[in-house]
């Protein structure tokens, strides 16, 4: 076989002063020319048989050409060649031939279940074989397989022979001692073994394989060596210590595993290993409306000399856009940066990623740190590129589906337009973390590792939303033209909640997660003005979007969970509703609380606005804070309410007001306390009533302080009477202490009446004087009372005047 590397056309940049990159590999270097050695062997007394209707006994498999090209210069069509070629665009060939006998063993030969015994089984059959030239199919010796010798991780790679097999790869048909499991298995090891096999003085590296897809676990192994260890993993995380999420997460990568929901790399694996398409000069871009390369490796609120990049087929050019998202380490350096990707996936025929059925357009991912590369190989944690979902995040409640097999358990998902969660629920490309021990006798209150469970279906609303297993691939993978994410959407441009979890490697029972989150995890939710818009598709693919970095409207209702960090501006926009709710989905691993008769593994909403925020519920906006949620108004931070606003504090929820922050209310804007609801204002908050009708209303049976779930918030509330706290304007901060008997006045000027009732007009009480009630010209009247407002006859509005009932 003749051997060669693509050196000019790596288009590859590495600091020659550092000793490690990604760049270079991890085990394996992921440019030049790789040659695999294939072995089919099979155990021919073994009891266990795994039906592949593919390989028949006592034979090679009929598929035996369908991994490697055997020849660099054949067209690249067998998968395994076609897939390195396609996602390095072509910097990577990976090539080669099989024995082209069965290997056939017996059980004696294999001593144990660790791999050595296998590989060293397989290695004494052919050393048992006569010597040649030519120990593989199409004619080519040992020494075809012999280009790379063995280097530390991520180190530059001696692309010299070193009288070793690169790579010798091992296809089981059977061997229960290594694979006693009935569905099969896989590994692979750079082992260094040192047993002599024929002229070579061992093997660099093995890979084993007993399943019904050899190429795609091969495919998966190999890229191993290239990317990194069980750390890795990805897209649908298989094994490996920790994981960002509580629950597991689907996606796609070259190392992702069964529940992955597209057959593709994805832009980090490109931008790690350093592949990118030869016309270009930037790892990550994009090209203008004249077809020119632009740089898209972008930082959150960076000038942009354009705001609108076209994306071609990431799969033929590896167009595609990254923005590193804000604030996430304004509490703690150590939290591991996040990037939203944006990537064009038009599933083209004769690509690697086509399958009929799965959805074209847009797919957003995030990523989760990996973004060093010269260091923190060994930090990885799995599902560290994640997918959105067009569908959105939602609360859910999960009801165990029967199915015939009694072993597999699948459940159904409801949920409703009523259940939105933007910012912790969970979306269709999840097996979501649930305390599966649903019996009673085995309840224990924690999510553990690995306690996830399957969605067999999606209903929304009482309708099926998303069909069966939709972890594998859905409707909703892809956003489409005329699709927008942004603060106000659903999925939100924020940053991801993450939680570390203890190790998920096979083999491994559940173990409890760790009792609190990491000092690297991201535990909250920073909103920022990045809004990204899909605004047109063209007739090749080709989609164009626009990035915006300053969108702070929030121009529709949202139902918003979770602890939430405003930096910057939000503006509510007229007649819209934030219902600021507890969030269902699990976000902590322990100690769940009651809320509405369900355990809920996750925390109160905060709402936090921060030092230099600005907070604007524009005209007839209003703010519900309900389930222990609180708003917290920081020193620095301005909070305004406009006319007709309203910011109501429900039961069990809070308001705090800190010493240097404003709370404004402007014309008949008001803050309502209702029964069992809290409020907070610390010495030193400033408090502006514009005027009149610009009040905050204490309701009977709400509490001077903040709710106990809260208590850290603030120790400092102000002690006296909130009716007696020093406010700036014309308002007022009213309590209802009585009933109300309005009769004989003329109002000239605005007024806010308050009560327990109210009754108004022309004969409401003997006590009174006779008289109507008279609203004149320019004055506009609110009567206020918690239980009924009457008007009797003699309540008169004259024109140019307002009463307002509530």
């Amino acid at each position: 076989m003749k051997k060669f590397l693509f050196l000019i056309l790596l288009g590859i940049t590495i600091s020659l002063t550092a000793q490690t990159n990604a760049r270079y590999g991890c085990g394996y270097a992921p440019y030049g020319l790789f040659s695999v050695f294939t072995v089919f062997a099979d155990v021919v007394d073994d009891t266990v048989e795994y039906s592949f209707s593919w390989w028949p006994e006592g034979q090679l498999p009929n598929n035996t050409d369908s991994m490697f090209e055997y020849n660099s210069y054949v067209g690249i069509n067998k998968y395994v060649s076609k897939y390195f070629y396609e996602a390095s665009f072509g910097t990577l060939k990976v090539i080669g031939d099989y024995y082209p006998c069965l290997v056939t063993l017996h059980s004696e030969d294999i001593e144990s279940q660790s791999s050595q015994h296998s590989v060293n089984a397989v290695i004494s059959y052919l050393n048992a074989r006569p010597t040649n030239d030519t120990l593989s199919q199409h004619g080519y010796g040992l020494s075809s397989f012999d280009s790379w010798g063995l280097s530390s991780d991520y180190m530059q790679k001696d692309s010299l022979p070193d009288n070793k097999i690169d790579l010798l790869n091992i296809i089981w048909r059977r061997n229960k001692k290594r694979f006693p499991s009935a569905s099969g298995g896989r590994t692979a090891c750079l082992s260094n073994n040192n047993n002599q096999i024929h002229d070579f003085d061992g093997i660099n590296s093995y890979s084993m394989i007993c399943h019904t897809e050899p190429d795609k676990i091969f495919r998966h192994e190999f890229s191993h060596n290239l990317i990194g260890n069980n750390h890795y993993h990805n897209g649908g995380s298989g094994t490996g210590g920790t994981c960002n999420f509580l629950s597991n997460i689907g996606g796609y990568s070259m190392i992702s595993s069964y529940n992955s929901n597209l057959e593709s790399y994805n832009g980090w694996d490109r931008w790690w290993l350093g592949w990118k398409h030869p016309s270009k000069e930037h790892y990550i871009s994009a090209i203008d409306n004249h077809g020119n390369e632009v740089n898209t490796d972008l930082e959150y609120g960076e000038p942009l000399e354009n705001n609108e990049f076209i994306l071609r087929n990431f799969a033929n050019y590896g167009d595609a856009i990254r923005i590193k998202l804000p604030y996430i380490k304004t509490l703690d350096d150590r939290v591991r940066n996040q990037y939203l990707w944006i990537e064009n996936h038009q599933i083209k025929e004769r690509t690697i990623e086509y399958k009929e059925g799965k959805a074209k357009g847009i797919r957003f991912n995030i990523q989760i740190g990996n973004d060093n590369l010269e260091s923190d190989f060994a930090s990885s944690r799995t599902n560290y590129y994640v997918p959105l979902s067009a569908f959105g995040n939602y609360d859910f409640d999960y009801v165990e589906f029967d199915t015939v097999e009694p072993d597999i358990h699948w459940f159904d998902a409801y949920t409703s337009d009523t259940m939105t969660n933007p910012f912790t629920g969970y979306h269709p490309i999840m097996m979501p973390a649930w305390d599966v021990n649903l019996d009673e006798a085995l309840m224990d209150d924690k999510i553990q590792s690995k306690e996830y469970i399957t969605v067999h279906r999606i209903y929304k609303d009482g309708v099926s939303a998303c069909g069966h297993l939709p972890v594998f691939g859905n409707n909703y993978d892809a956003f489409t033209a005329g699709s927008s994410i942004g603060m106000g959407s659903n999925p939100p441009t924020t940053p991801l909640i993450t939680y570390r979890t203890s190790t998920r490697e096979s083999g491994t029972t559940q173990t409890n997660n760790p009792t609190n989150p990491e000092t690297d995890d991201n535990r909250y939710i920073w909103l920022n003005g990045l809004r990204v818009d899909i605004l047109e598709e063209y007739s090749n693919g080709n989609i164009k979007v626009r990035i915006v970095w300053n969108d702070y409207d929030i121009d529709n209702d949202v139902r918003w969970c979770g602890p939430i960090m405003l930096t910057e501006n939000l503006y509510l926009k007229n007649g819209h509703i934030i219902l600021l709710d507890y969030g269902l989905m699990p976000t902590r691993p322990n100690n769940p609380v009651l809320i509405n008769g369900k355990k809920v593994f996750a925390d109160p909403t905060v709402f936090t606005c921060r030092n230099g925020s600005y907070f604007k519920q524009e005209t007839s906006s209003k703010v519900n804070v309900i389930n222990q949620s609180v708003v917290v108004l920081e020193s620095g931070s301005v909070y305004e309410i406009e006319d007709g606003a309203v910011l109501d504090i429900q039961a069990t929820g809070s308001l705090v007001v800190k010493s240097g922050a404003t709370l404004h209310v402007k014309g008949s804007g008001h803050v309502e306390v209702r029964d069992g609801g809290y409020i907070c204002f610390e010495n030193g908050a400033n408090i502006l009533l514009d005027n009149t009708l610009s009040v905050v209303n204490l309701h009977n049976g709400h509490t001077q302080g903040v709710n106990p779930v809260h208590q850290n918030i603030s120790p400092h509330c102000y002690d006296a009477s909130l009716t007696n706290y020093p406010f700036i304007g014309q308002g007022a901060i009213n309590t209802y202490s009585g009933n109300i008997f309005i009769q004989r006045i003329t109002y000239t000027n605005d007024a806010y009446e308050t009560g327990i009732t109210i009754r108004a007009g022309h004969h409401v009480t003997t006590q009174k004087k006779f008289g109507n009630v008279i609203i004149e010209n320019g004055a506009n009247v609110i009567f206020d009372s918690e239980d009924d407002a009457t008007l009797e006859p003699g309540t008169e509005v004259k024109a140019g005047g307002s009463l307002i009932v509530r």
